[in-house]
């Protein structure tokens, strides 16, 4: 987005999942977003220099395991946030230039991610 943008505070986070539209539900209602500054420092022989990573804001939303699953096992997956003058969809796959890049690092992709966070988590 550039920079942090607020979160509309009632509005559902959508994923189309493979054509089907499920939305979750946000923790809290109220909350715009936490925004915050990421400073990193970068550490030489010399001197320390902090370097700006820029904004960033986050929001909490309920996910069920089973659409968890859904969203794994899709071929095609478009996330949409809802901000408060905008909207921001973007597909959760790598784009075909991207597939290098994934090899090494999967997990910097969602699907990838979620796929290993629900072989960490204890089942029942």
């Amino acid at each position: 987005w550039g920079a942090a943008k607020n979160f509309a505070p009632k509005d559902t986070l959508d994923f189309n999942i493979d054509g089907h539209i499920t939305s979750l539900k946000p923790i809290n209602n109220n909350q715009y977003g936490i925004t915050f500054q990421k400073t990193l420092i970068s550490t030489s022989g010399l001197m320390d220099v902090p370097v700006d990573m820029g904004n960033r804001t986050h929001k909490t939303y309920s996910i069920s395991k089973d659409t968890l699953e859904k969203i794994i096992n899709a071929k095609k997956v478009i996330v949409r946030v809802q901000l408060l003058d905008s909207f921001w969809e973007e597909r959760i796959e790598p784009s075909p230039e991207a597939i290098p890049t994934y090899k090494k690092y999967p997990y910097i992709w969602a699907k990838a991610g979620f796929k290993k966070f629900l072989r960490l988590i204890p089942t029942n």
